[in-house]
């Protein structure tokens, strides 16, 4: 089972017209050749409701590809063109995920996102990702939680964000086919204070060969 990356966030005003053809044209690229990464998606909120604005997430061979000597010199020596949008980045939950289920193999064109409060959620997932796996149009359902361990120490990267990025809670990822399953999170029952987040593909990137 892969592990993944994943970041939520917003984009400062100042950087938001260098942020999309920096993200295609430089990051991803840099990220996917890093040893260990397998693809990268990145997505848009539908809504203004949905914030944070902008979702992104790596698939990853494993947790040991987060901390392979490669990818860490990235995060310790950003690229000036690096440097000027992730200093406009704000409100950002990001971190190292292990994967505790994984169904399907599709990359869906939309895909909601459901917080899970950690502590009442145990018992539901298997019987969520049950009732998930059964609706046509998803393409996959993945149940991620962040691993602080895993992470590592505080990079250059961050430190130019401003802030601390608040780590991942327990996270089911759905992605699927078209915004009308949107409504399968449903299925999902959200519990009182669970946070649902609805975005759309902007770009999907798989490592060189």
């Amino acid at each position: 089972m892969t592990a993944m990356l994943a970041i939520w966030h917003d984009v400062d005003p100042g950087v938001a017209a260098a942020y999309d053809a920096w993200y295609d044209e430089e990051h991803f690229p840099e990220r996917l050749a890093c040893p260990g990464f397998l693809n990268g998606q990145r997505y848009e909120a539908l809504d203004a409701a949905t914030k944070p604005r902008y979702l992104a997430f790596y698939e990853v061979a494993s947790l040991d590809a987060l901390t392979s000597p490669t990818y860490r010199s990235r995060l310790e020596n950003p690229t000036e063109r690096t440097k000027k949008v992730i200093a406009g980045f704000r409100n950002s939950i990001r971190g190292a995920c292990r994967v505790r289920f994984d169904m399907g193999t599709g990359a869906g064109l939309f895909c909601a996102t459901l917080a899970l409060d950690g502590a009442k959620a145990g018992g539901r997932l298997t019987q969520m990702a049950e009732a998930i796996a059964k609706r046509t149009g998803v393409s996959r359902l993945r149940i991620i939680e962040g691993d602080a361990t895993a992470t590592g120490p505080v990079t250059a990267e961050q430190r130019l964000r401003g802030q601390l990025d608040r780590p991942v809670p327990l996270t089911a990822i759905v992605e699927m086919d078209t915004d009308a399953d949107l409504g399968c999170i449903g299925a999902l029952h959200p519990a009182p204070g669970e946070v649902v987040r609805r975005y759309r593909r902007l770009r999907f990137a798989v490592a060189p060969t």
